[in-house]
């Protein structure tokens, strides 16, 4: 079991009141329904911070849905990390891009 099946376990039991889980059950098939999959997700996104989309909880096992959490948050360091390694501060980026964007804005109403 990995962390991520734990934490999914765990929001399931919390939100569909059952005991166990396991890693081959689907919400759906556990008692879940549309309203409550939109809580897992908000759950998920809060504890995981990653969005699932509703389609994936109807159609995938607990086992499947952490392991497409984990490929892709493990996507997102990885570019992360690559882009630290490669000297490319992405938060000063946007700052820049953002400052460069505020001065064009306030130049044309400062022309007008």
């Amino acid at each position: 079991e990995t962390e991520t099946e734990k934490a999914l376990a765990g929001i399931w039991q919390d939100i569909l009141g059952v005991e166990r889980i396991g890693l081959l059950d689907n919400f759906f098939d556990m008692g879940g329904h549309s309203l409550l999959a939109i809580r897992v997700i908000l759950k998920i996104e809060r504890k995981l911070d990653f969005r699932l989309e509703t389609t994936s909880i109807a159609m995938h096992t607990l086992e499947q849905l952490a392991s497409e959490i984990d490929e892709n948050t493990s996507k997102f360091i990885d570019s992360d990390q690559m882009s630290k390694n490669s000297g490319v501060d992405l938060v000063a980026e946007k700052e820049d891009k953002n400052e460069s964007f505020f001065r064009s804005v306030f130049s044309r109403k400062r022309a007008k």
